[in-house]
């Protein structure tokens, strides 16, 4: 799927595209080098999603399960679990929701885990879904999330470095 949509948007024939892989395991072209690129995948049960941009982007997508939530006093800053604890009925569905667009920032910035999860927060009693603060202290560099709802069982989020998350989702058959 990658290696198509990289092809019809580049115009480059899909047998060429190369991928590399960081040693934070985000893939990226290898070849063609192509400026202004960049796309980033993530697959959970039924979903693979594939996002690409112009500008440093990551996407996540979970299905939603039950969990034990004390990962959640491991991974989230305060003020994420203060809003997990502020609506029980919703607490996995809530946790999730603050895991993908933790996910998908670490993506972008192609740290994966490697960056502490505690080091930036997302505000999200201030949320909707095309407007989420986003606070980390030593972050220079703009980005914006969005929350998608795409199945009632799924979670998906994008980070968009300097741009506008996209307000379309195109879905794709696999053959």
């Amino acid at each position: 799927m990658t290696r198509q949509k990289i092809s019809e948007i580049a115009g480059v024939e899909a047998e060429k595209i190369v991928f590399r892989i960081d040693k934070y395991g985000r893939p990226s072209l290898n070849y063609p080098k192509i400026k202004n690129f960049d796309f980033n995948i993530s697959h959970s049960g039924d979903y693979v999603v594939l996002v690409i941009s112009n500008k440093r982007v990551g996407i996540d997508i979970e299905r939603i399960k039950p969990i034990d939530l004390s990962i959640a006093e491991e991974c989230f800053h305060d003020r994420e679990i203060e809003y997990l604890n502020s609506d029980p009925e919703n607490k996995i569905e809530n946790f999730y929701k603050i895991w993908t667009l933790k996910e998908s920032f670490i993506k972008a910035i192609g740290q994966g885990l490697s960056c502490p999860l505690k080091d930036f927060y997302f505000d999200l009693f201030k949320i909707n879904e095309v407007n989420i603060n986003f606070v980390k202290s030593s972050e220079d560099i703009y980005w914006n999330f969005r929350n998608y709802n795409i199945d009632p069982d799924y979670k998906l989020a994008v980070c968009a470095e300097k741009i506008t998350a996209y307000d379309e989702i195109k879905f794709f058959r696999l053959l």
